[in-house]
Parts: C-alpha cells; sequence; structure tokens
C-alpha cells in the first residue's frame, strides 16, 4: 500500500482535535478512504512516532483498537506541514 500524505494529516488533526487525556479515541471514519488504508496509515504514524496506538493481533496483521493523544513529534508534523 502506498503512503497517503494528506490521510496522514487527516488522522493526525482528528487525533489532535478529538483527544481527551487519559482516553483512546475509537480510529477516524475516513470516507473516502476504506478501514484497512486508515488502520495502516494509523499504524505508519505510530512508527514515525507521530501518536501511540493500541492494537491487537489478528490473523489479517494489526488491528488497531484505540488511539491515544499526539506526541510532541506529531504536533511537530503538523505545525512543520502548516496546521496549526
Amino acid at each position: 500500500m502506498k503512503r497517503d500524505k494528506k490521510l496522514i494529516l487527516k488522522i493526525l488533526r482528528h487525533v489532535r482535535d478529538n483527544a481527551i487525556a487519559g482516553k483512546l479515541l475509537d480510529v477516524p471514519d475516513c470516507a473516502s478512504h476504506d478501514s484497512n488504508a486508515v488502520n495502516y496509515h494509523v499504524i505508519l504514524c505510530q512508527q514515525a512516532g507521530y501518536l501511540d496506538a493500541v492494537t491487537e493481533r489478528g490473523l489479517a496483521g494489526d488491528r488497531v483498537t484505540g488511539i491515544k493523544p499526539l506526541t510532541w513529534q506529531g504536533h511537530e508534523y503538523l505545525e512543520a506541514n502548516h496546521d496549526c
């Protein structure tokens, strides 16, 4: 699957705008992308250090079950992409 920078920014904005300390967020519903693409990009964001996600391992691979608030790096990435 190809990395989609617009989807990554959409996910990070969703997390930034909806995060509540101590609570997990659901995986965002991005109507223009299927759930597998969104799941893949949340995991990419976690690998990059932009956020922390809770995953469970299944037969089809890791599935994101919740997202924690953005890390410092996640905020920096949004700001670097002119999204303050």
